[in-house]
């Protein structure tokens, strides 16, 4: 691990768990300070709805106006709202890097595939295998897949909901498959254009498909590279941490009005738990649960310990901007942005709601990252206090010195000045 993160938050630091996170009360929930989503609100700038939270209004502008837009970039009473932030440069990158092997992928699909052969090899197969290669065709359809792609990382459901709201529009565009079958006619041996123009729709379908596979492995591989870095000691803590914010969501949770939303919620929360027993990887981390169990405490699921995990390595890359120290509210856009934590969160969250749910109002995930930063901040703020209360701000190049010699050491000054 980097010294540059390490000084950020070092839960190694002989961390004081009972004070960071205090017991397991029936007030915490209540607690104000856990609370400071409420103060902000984020304003539609299509249709003017206000929401509370960034979950709330990042699923209504994707699922109303299918735009992917910044809450950030909409807060009330911000000077600077509707200044849309540019698509990253490091997600051109990535689609950069994955594209070629997904062009060539679904080439091979289309040629393999039973259900596109199955009077023997179809004209689409053929035409696929005459377009290996190509790198004007695949700059074509890496263009196609750059506009789907554009301000979408493919991280939730949501996302690629839109996705394929957009893929449909660029489909339906005469314009664009105009182009593209000339090209494509161009470029193999006489086909007609209307089975061009069936090759082109297939092979629009098969690139989608495989870049949000490539997109997720190249994260999970990235992701596996990165929380390597963090320590057994940092893990232990997180795991207490995981159980520690499970149990405020059941308090949370266990107060809704609505019975129907309150039985769904705490049915969602129940799950997040490790209740079958069953042998985990992460029980290695499980001393500080081991150790400070009175009866009360959650035992995460792996991958509830896993998006915990994935803030904390989200927070360490980005808490330093360019000329500053990141602010709270740009931590936590990061955060709910990043592939692996809505990956996560998917499988978590929102596998048991349907498609007509609201799954923004119930905010789970911004809960959990509520929680998360608030004790991480005190954790930063603790860790920032013993290292001014022990002295460590002085010259640590300075060689240390016994009572004796340091005695010594004045004496000898004394005498000098004399």
């Amino acid at each position: 691990m980097s010294s540059k993160h390490k000084d950020f938050l070092s839960w190694d630091d002989d961390i004081d768990l009972d004070l960071v996170l205090g017991d397991y009360t029936d007030d915490e929930a209540n607690n104000k300070s856990q609370a400071s989503t409420k103060e902000l609100c984020y304003i539609c700038p299509v249709c003017g709805a206000e929401y509370k939270s960034v979950s709330g209004f990042r699923g209504h502008v994707m699922k109303k106006h299918q735009q992917n837009l910044r809450a950030s970039d909409h807060k009330k009473n911000d000077n600077q709202k509707g200044q849309d932030s540019n698509w990253p440069k490091e997600e051109f990158t990535k689609l950069q890097t994955i594209f070629p092997q997904a062009f060539s992928n679904s080439l091979k699909n289309i040629q393999t595939n039973e259900l596109y052969n199955i009077f023997g090899k179809s004209i689409e197969a053929e035409i696929a295998e005459q377009l290996e290669m190509n790198k004007e065709v695949e700059k074509y359809f890496e263009e196609i897949i750059t506009i789907c792609h554009k301000n979408n990382n493919l991280s939730s459901t949501e996302e690629r909901e839109l996705l394929f709201k957009t893929v449909h529009r660029i489909r339906t565009d005469k314009e664009i498959v105009s182009k593209g079958v000339i090209l494509i006619q161009s470029s193999v041996k006489a086909q007609s254009a209307k089975d061009i123009n069936n090759f082109l729709q297939i092979i629009i379908l098969e690139l989608i498909a495989e870049v949000i596979k490539a997109r997720r492995q190249l994260e999970e591989k990235t992701s596996a590279a990165k929380v390597s870095e963090i320590s057994d000691s940092d893990n232990k803590v997180l795991y207490y941490i995981s159980g520690y914010i499970i149990k405020y969501l059941e308090k949370k949770h266990s107060k809704q009005k609505n019975k129907q939303l309150r039985d769904r919620s705490l049915k969602t929360v129940s799950a997040l738990t490790n209740s079958s027993g069953a042998v985990s990887f992460t029980d290695k981390f499980s001393v500080w649960y081991d150790k400070k169990n009175r009866g009360g405490l959650k035992k995460p699921c792996e991958d509830f310990f896993c998006m915990i995990r994935e803030f904390e390595r989200v927070v360490r890359e980005n808490q330093y901007t360019e000329h500053n120290i990141a602010s709270k509210e740009e931590i936590k856009e990061k955060v709910l942005e990043a592939f692996m934590i809505q990956h996560y969160a998917d499988k978590l969250f929102y596998s048991e709601l349907s498609s007509e749910e609201d799954v923004s109002d119930m905010c789970f995930l911004e809960d959990c990252l509520e929680i998360f930063l608030t004790i991480r901040g005190f954790a930063m703020a603790r860790a920032i206090q013993r290292t001014i209360s022990r002295g460590k701000i002085f010259d640590k190049s300075a060689p240390s010195k016994s009572l004796r010699g340091s005695l010594k050491s004045i004496s000898g000054d004394q005498l000098s000045r004399n």
